[in-house]
This record gives C-alpha cells, sequence and structure tokens, in this order.
C-alpha cells in the first residue's frame, strides 16, 4: 500500500481544527499524526489562560528576551527543551488576558530558583503590573522573532513603553498583515510609533486601534504615514479623541491615499468642521468603500454635507452617520439622495431624531433605488408601520439582489 504523503494527512487533521480533544488523540498515534497535529493545534494560539501555555513559551525566549526578566529575579530553566521549535508554527496571536501569566507566576515562584520574585507580590495579594507586563512583552517579543508565518497579531492592555519594544520587533516582521492593539493606553506617543511602522512595512494591511486616546498629535501622525503607505486597506481609530483638526487631517489623506478601502472613525469628536472636511473628500476619493462616523456631533450641517456626497460619490457602499444630532431636514435629504445613489447597499441612521416624514420620504426614495439592501433607524421617532413598508422594500431589493447573484 502505498503510504499518504504529509500533505494529505495534513489537509486531514486539518478538517478537525475545531475539535480540539480529537487532535490531541491525534498526537499520541505515532510521529507522523504528531508533527502534523502539532502545527495545526499551535497555528492559532487565542488564549493565554494556561500557565502550561505559558512555561512553555517562555522556553522559547532567547538571551536578550530572557534578559528582560531579571529585574524581577525570574530566571528560566534552559535545560527543558521544547520538543518542536512551536512558534514557528504560530499563524494567529490573541494576547487578551494575563490570567495565564499570573497563574504562571503564583505556580512557579514557589520554587526555590524563583522564590526572589515574591518581592514584587504585592501587599493586596497581587503581582505588580510592571513584572506581568513585561514577562507578556518579552513572550510578544518571541513571537515576533520566531513565528515566521504569524499573520495576525492582536494584543490588549500594553502601554507606551512596550508600544516601543514592540515597535523594533515589529520592523523585523515582514509577514504580518492584521495587527490590533485595541483597548490600550498608547496615547499620543504610542501613535507616533505606530506611524513609523507604517512609514516602513509593507505586508499589513488592517490596522485596528481603537480606543487608545491617541489624541490629536498621534492621529495626525497617523494620518501623515498613510499619506506614503500603498499596502493598509483597513483602518478603524474608533474612539481616539481626534477632534475636529484630526478629522481633517484624515479628509486630507482621502484626498490622497489610493488604497484605504475602510475607515472607522467613529466617536471621535470631529464636530461639524471635521465631518465637513472628510464628506468634501468623498467627491474626490475612489477608493473607500465603508465609513463610519457614528457618535462624531455633526450637527444638521454635517448631515447635510453628507446628502449631498451621497448624490456623487460612486464608491462608497457602506455609510454609519447614526448619533449625529440628525433631525427631519437632514434625514429628508439623505432619502431624497438615494433617488441619485446607486452604490449605497447600507447606511446606519440608528440613534438621530427622525420623524414619520423622514420615513415617508424613505420609502419613496426605496421604491425607485434598487441598490439599497440594508437601512438601520433603530432609535428615531418613526412609527411601527412606516418601518415595516421600509422594510419590505428592503428585503425586495435583497431578494432582486440574491437573484441576480444566482443567474
Amino acid at each position: 500500500m502505498i503510504a499518504l504523503p504529509n500533505e494529505c494527512f495534513f489537509e486531514i487533521f486539518n478538517n478537525l481544527k475545531d475539535d480540539y480533544k480529537a487532535l490531541f488523540s491525534c498526537l499520541l498515534v505515532n510521529r507522523q499524526w504528531c508533527r502534523n497535529t502539532v502545527s495545526i493545534l499551535w497555528s492559532k494560539l487565542d488564549s493565554f489562560k494556561n500557565r502550561k501555555l505559558i512555561k512553555i513559551c517562555l522556553l522559547l525566549l532567547n538571551d536578550e528576551e530572557q534578559a528582560q526578566l531579571l529585574p524581577f529575579k525570574i530566571s528560566i530553566q534552559n535545560n527543558q527543551k521544547p520538543l518542536f521549535e512551536y512558534s514557528a508554527f504560530v499563524k494567529t496571536v490573541y494576547f487578551s488576558t494575563d490570567c495565564g501569566i499570573i497563574n504562571w507566576l503564583d505556580f512557579e515562584c514557589q520554587s526555590p530558583r524563583n522564590l526572589a520574585c515574591y518581592s514584587y507580590h504585592t501587599n493586596n495579594g497581587k503581582w505588580s503590573m510592571d513584572v506581568i507586563h513585561t514577562i507578556g512583552s518579552a513572550l510578544l517579543s518571541m513571537f515576533l522573532r520566531t513565528s515566521v508565518n504569524l499573520k495576525d497579531l492582536r494584543i490588549c492592555d500594553i502601554n507606551y513603553n512596550q508600544m516601543i519594544n514592540l515597535t523594533k520587533n515589529l520592523y523585523k516582521c515582514t509577514t504580518l498583515n492584521f495587527v490590533g492593539f485595541g483597548n490600550n493606553h498608547l496615547g499620543f506617543e504610542g501613535g507616533k510609533e505606530l506611524a513609523k511602522i507604517l512609514y516602513k512595512n509593507t505586508t499589513l494591511t488592517y490596522l485596528y486601534i481603537a480606543n487608545n486616546q491617541l489624541d490629536f498629535e498621534g492621529g495626525k501622525a497617523l494620518a501623515e504615514a498613510l499619506c506614503n503607505n500603498n499596502t493598509l486597506t483597513h483602518l478603524n481609530i474608533w474612539n481616539n479623541q481626534l477632534g475636529p483638526e484630526g478629522g481633517k487631517e484624515f479628509a486630507n489623506i482621502l484626498c490622497k491615499n489610493t488604497t484605504l478601502t475602510y475607515l472607522n472613525i467613529g466617536s471621535n469628536q470631529l464636530g461639524l468642521e471635521g465631518g465637513r472636511a472628510l464628506a468634501k473628500a468623498l467627491y474626490k476619493n475612489s477608493t473607500l468603500t465603508h465609513l463610519s462616523l457614528y457618535n462624531n456631533q455633526l450637527g444638521y450641517k454635517g448631515g447635510k454635507a453628507f446628502a449631498k456626497v451621497l448624490c456623487k460619490n460612486s464608491t462608497l457602499t457602506y455609510l454609519n452617520i447614526g448619533n449625529n444630532q440628525l433631525n427631519s431636514v437632514e434625514g429628508n435629504l439623505l432619502a431624497e439622495a438615494l433617488h441619485k445613489n446607486t452604490v449605497l447597499t447600507s447606511l446606519d441612521l440608528r440613534d438621530n431624531k427622525l420623524y414619520n416624514d423622514v420615513g415617508h420620504t424613505l420609502v419613496q426614495a426605496l421604491s425607485e433605488n434598487t441598490t439599497l439592501t440594508y437601512l438601520f433607524l433603530f432609535n428615531n421617532s418613526i412609527y411601527n408601520t412606516v418601518l415595516n413598508e421600509i422594510d419590505d422594500l428592503l428585503k425586495n431589493n435583497r431578494n432582486r439582489k440574491n437573484a441576480m447573484q444566482v443567474a
């Protein structure tokens, strides 16, 4: 009988990638099964709660990375060499919790070798965040150095100092497509460090940096970097206190950048001036398809500006201007724009001050418009009978679109 090649085994085991119990059983059959199974089990690390996983990863640190731990009197047993270069299999890292590091510290620091590190155990029974963050930083440096197939890196709860360390290693990683630094405390200095990455990196396509307190200075640095970047297609910079001037900076980029297709700049206090600038940029931009401006205090004049641009723009397929204090005047103008716009498929107007007259205008527009398939109107003052009529028209558009795709 002809033996199956490794490629066939890998494809078979890959169909079990979500069945960890089955994969762990495959590890014990023979060496060939073990090699193929290990590469699948280690391809996506999305939970760092297990202290044993932390222990294995710490064994992969080089001398420079281990040196980061010495000030905290932590030493790693180098005599325990892992069976595989596990990090070489890693494609995805979601580092969203400190639980595994804390569990490892609780267990490992009971040994005589590491008892001295208990001096970093605070009076309230918790470990110092300095020691936790330093271990996390060392592990991330190791992944960026050794994970030759790393495509997706997402990290929560890092600060500016860790960002500096990461930036040095991100320059060296030439495989990353997705980087997520959401919900951290990077500040404007961290934004500037990220901007440096965009100047040099040629593989990154998606950057998620929501909720990082970047402020105008950090946002400006990122916007300027995008002038020269021709690979990034998705940017989520939600909730970073960019302000009106930050909105203008990104509007300027939309006039020049030819690769960005997705921009979420919601909850950034852009105000009328920032919103107007972005609307004006959409007359020139021919690549952006998704724009979210939720909760930016655009006001009625900002709403008018986007109603006008929808009559001209021929690339935007998704627009979110919910929670922007829009009233019936702007709502009616946006609805009337749907008579002329033939590309928009999704429009989000939730959490505004729209009434039945806007609902009726939308019904009239959707009687002609055949491209809009999703319209969000939650938390407005439109009667259910009118909303049901709108929903029926949207369903017709979706059915028509599905029929065309089948044909």
